[in-house]
């Protein structure tokens, strides 16, 4: 099991512009400190993908295909400490692999800030929007995932308008954009 909490994220501004590294711990605790993210939304057969979040942060609610941050690798250089960010389709590609064995090529579709409470925990980010078709059937993470879904826009969007408790914060806020920009669905 990856060591998640010793990972320092890539702190940025309401734009997505990067303005320092902090621990994700840090990035996530209380209000937190704004830091970038991406959500993965996958589709095949014209349906999304969505999963059973397994996670210490609103866990058990069902979520994007998958969704991460892209890390800060720590280098020492003579007595300074330099960062060597992941780029977010980098961080995306790990994340697919990792959590569902698949990867295909992503296109960003958009970004949104936002900001959620769990308990003591919280999200807050720069959130990109990266969408991508698959054709391999995926293989969920048993240590990442409960269950995966296949669903339609028109479905999700009625699900979230149904039982809004049962989703992630950032899938409504996904589900929005999408609303927002359904052309790129078929591209």
């Amino acid at each position: 099991m990856r060591d998640k909490d010793s990972e320092t994220l890539i702190l940025v501004d309401d734009e997505g512009n990067k303005i320092g590294h902090e621990n994700r711990v840090v990035c996530h605790t209380g209000k937190g400190k704004r830091h970038l993210a991406f959500v993965v939304l996958l589709t095949t057969r014209n349906q999304f993908l969505i999963q059973k979040r397994k996670h210490k942060i609103f866990d058990g609610l069902w979520d994007v295909s998958c969704t991460s941050h892209p890390i800060a690798l720590e280098l020492e250089k003579g007595l300074a400490t330099i960062y060597e960010d992941e780029t977010t389709e980098e961080a995306a590609q790990k994340c697919m692999k990792y959590e569902l064995g698949v990867t295909t090529h992503l296109k960003k579709i958009g970004a949104f800030n936002y900001f959620a409470q769990d308990g003591d925990h919280c999200e807050n980010e720069h959130c990109v929007v990266l969408i991508g078709n698959i054709k391999d059937d995926p293989e969920p993470n048993p240590e990442e995932i409960y269950e995966i879904d296949y669903i339609s826009l028109v479905d999700i969007v009625y699900r979230i308008e149904s039982n809004p408790e049962e989703f992630t914060p950032w899938l409504k806020h996904t589900v929005d954009l999408l609303k927002q920009n359904v052309s790129h669905l078929g591209s």
